[in-house]
């Protein structure tokens, strides 16, 4: 009798939605990170829900760490940082994610992005958007830390 479990259901379903023309190489941090990124996108839209956030969660390791050091955030664990995700659900549509630039080393892929998204501020979607550089440290195939650099682009939001 063949046995599934849920966990490896999702992951299986989550890697399959998540990839683009190309594959996701389990043993290359950048096709890891690509595929993340175009979770993250997905978790942005207007429409996103449980399913996008557990697609973006496969990708993490149990002891994931998000890091935010402009606004002294750090977040430890993929429970913590899917409580965070599931909070910011329906805040922003229309979200484009556009990797600039990568480089690699061994298990750090550092990546260049420009976000474009709208928001919504005082009952009206408003353009936004920022650069960023993220830091991912990937081990054993699952992305281990994640450290955000980013500032609103000039003449977006607040």
């Amino acid at each position: 009798m063949l046995r599934v479990s849920v966990g490896g259901l999702l992951l299986c379903s989550s890697l399959l939605s998540c990839r683009s023309s190309r594959s996701i190489d389990p043993s290359s941090p950048e096709s890891l990170v690509n595929a993340y990124v175009q979770a993250q996108q997905a978790t942005m839209q207007a429409g996103a829900g449980e399913a996008e956030v557990e697609a973006l969660l496969a990708f993490l390791s149990d002891s994931f760490v998000y890091e935010h050091p402009r606004a002294h955030a750090t977040i430890a664990g993929k429970a913590a940082y899917a409580e965070g995700l599931r909070h910011f659900l329906g805040s922003t549509r229309r979200t484009q994610i556009r990797v600039v630039s990568t480089l690699v080393n061994g298990g750090v892929v550092v990546t260049n992005q420009t976000l474009s998204f709208q928001v919504e501020r005082e009952g009206a979607w408003q353009d936004d958007g920022r650069s960023q550089v993220t830091v991912f440290d990937v081990e054993g195939g699952r992305i281990a830390r994640i450290v955000d650099f980013w500032q609103p682009r000039e003449g977006a939001g607040p």
